[in-house]
């Protein structure tokens, strides 16, 4: 009887636990935000953002796309301060939206 499987000499498999799908995340307790933003520093790490090489891709595109919209806004309306408005408004848009 070669052909039969026979696993009573083998090893049990171990089991797999299975991940729960949807595991609702306690909130953020409010103490732990606020130690969070007391950890922040302004001068250091907005001195050192120009370093983070997704905060410089995010800078040119907001420029690029600014400059995009207040030129539009420009010819199709001829009102430079509406214009730059405008850009001014993607520019930060895009900025922190990709960042």
């Amino acid at each position: 009887m070669s052909g039969i499987n026979n696993n009573k000499d083998k090893e049990s498999l171990p089991e797999i636990p299975i991940p729960v799908l949807n595991d609702p995340k306690p909130a953020p307790d409010r103490d732990q935000v606020v130690s969070a933003f007391k950890t922040l520093e302004p001068t250091r790490d907005f001195s050192t953002m120009k370093k983070s090489p997704c905060a410089k891709e995010s800078f040119i595109d907001g420029a690029a796309l600014g400059l995009g919209v207040g030129l539009l806004k420009a010819m199709r309306s001829g009102v430079g301060r509406s214009a730059a408005n405008w850009g001014f408004g993607a520019f930060v848009l895009m900025t922190v939206g990709t960042w």
